[in-house]
């Protein structure tokens, strides 16, 4: 029985990613989280249930209980592992020297690839590289400031160290990498609309197609390209940089995710069949 839940609720998944298609932000976010929950909760409801007992007069399999305590096991792990080396991150970013800039304390890099990012868990820290302070004017780097803040009031460090361990996991999905760009994209539109009420967008604009151009124009090591956890210009196609352009001089107002209520709830819809399991 335990393999045959397995089996029925991880096609369930995959079809999800299959047949539906997002409308909005919202959308994304519960299409990226239904499939991989859905999966895990399975897994847990499995190891809940034990490996000896029936449901529905069919006996439990020691097989499929030993699979998902292995799997569930490996979520956790990995979740450990990311966590490490963000951990890891913070400790070497702190060795670098401090300074406010306009109000913002930050940590200064001395490398020529432009950058900054918001880098920890919950409450993250600012980073910025002296490439990015030599290429953008002073109205410029406001605006970009005003971006990182923004990253730090939505908390995007935290809630997409969660997301990116899901993705991790669950790359064998269909769909799971567009979902996760369409992801990356929304978060930094979100971020630009609200730094926008406190700067002018032409700047904002401006310092990314600086950055975009720089990058672009100029050889960088792999190392230096690998964006931190919230980097301001993460390696994004032309498509997307065109996207958040567009979107920054419409001048709306910026969004918030709402919390995918229906998508938690569909997903820990396998932990109800264990009242119908019963003991050996």
């Amino acid at each position: 029985m335990h393999l045959l839940l397995i089996a029925i609720f991880s096609l369930v998944a995959w079809g999800i990613r299959l047949l539906l298609n997002p409308r909005n932000g919202h959308d994304v976010l519960s299409l990226f989280l239904i499939a991989p929950l859905l999966i895990f909760f399975t897994f847990l409801s499995v190891i809940l249930m034990g490996s000896s007992g029936q449901m529905f007069g069919v006996s439990s399999s020691i097989f499929a209980y030993c699979l998902a305590l292995l799997l569930v096991s490996l979520c956790l792990f990995a979740t450990g592992r990311s966590y490490w080396q963000v951990r890891n991150a913070l400790v070497k970013i702190r060795e670098f020297p401090s300074t406010v800039i306009f109000g913002f304390e930050s940590r200064i890099v001395d490398i020529d690839f432009p950058y900054s990012a918001q880098v920890g868990f919950w409450s993250s820290e600012l980073v910025i590289s002296r490439g990015l302070l030599e290429i953008l004017s002073e109205d410029e780097l406001k605006a970009v400031l005003a971006h990182e803040q923004a990253h730090r009031i939505y908390h995007d460090t935290f809630w997409f160290f969660l997301l990116e361990v899901i993705k991790s996991l669950s790359w064998w999905l269909p769909r799971s990498e567009s979902l996760w760009q369409n992801l990356l994209l929304l978060r930094e539109i979100r971020a630009d609309k609200l730094a926008c009420q406190n700067s002018d967008p032409f700047n904002l604009a401006q310092a990314l197609l600086k950055v975009a151009q720089t990058i672009a124009q100029t050889s960088y090591t792999k190392e230096c390209r690998e964006s931190f956890s919230v980097a301001f210009h993460p390696n994004i196609s032309n498509s997307h940089l065109v996207t958040r352009l567009e979107s920054i001089l419409e001048g709306e107002q910026p969004y918030c995710w709402s919390f995918p209520v229906s998508a938690i709830l569909m997903s820990i819809l396998p932990l109800f069949l264990i009242i119908w399991h019963s003991g050996s």
